[in-house]
């Protein structure tokens, strides 16, 4: 198991962080996902956040519901969160729990995620 869960990269005023872990299954490695991403949410409060899912092959649905939780978190701060990078196989999972474009907006890239942001500025 990776000691560091994400690595975040600054795309100007968009702060985008990559999920390194390719299977994020384990209820121990999901739980400390969700640590990690809340106490970075809390402590840097970003206005425009991405998280980068190229490298995740498979989730669990806690880990959806983490995303659930994050996205909900930025939004109380006044922010705006993204996703992105989703393999086929996620992006079908979204679909069928009616989570793309409902509740989150999905892009291709982190390209795609940081225009999107400057388009909607």
């Amino acid at each position: 198991m990776r000691k560091q869960l994400f690595v975040r990269r600054d795309r100007g005023d968009v702060t985008v962080l990559q999920i390194l872990e390719p299977e994020l299954s384990d209820l121990v490695l999901q739980d400390k996902l969700q640590e990690a991403l809340t106490h970075f949410v809390t402590t840097y409060r970003p206005a425009k956040l991405v998280l980068d899912l190229s490298e995740v092959q498979y989730c669990a649905t806690g880990v959806i519901n983490t995303f659930l939780a994050i996205r909900k978190l930025v939004n109380s701060q006044g922010g705006e969160f993204k996703l992105c990078s989703l393999t086929e196989s996620l992006r079908i999972a979204f679909r069928s729990l009616n989570l793309d474009t409902t509740i989150f907006s999905i892009h291709e890239s982190a390209d795609a995620c940081v225009g999107a942001f400057n388009t909607a500025s």
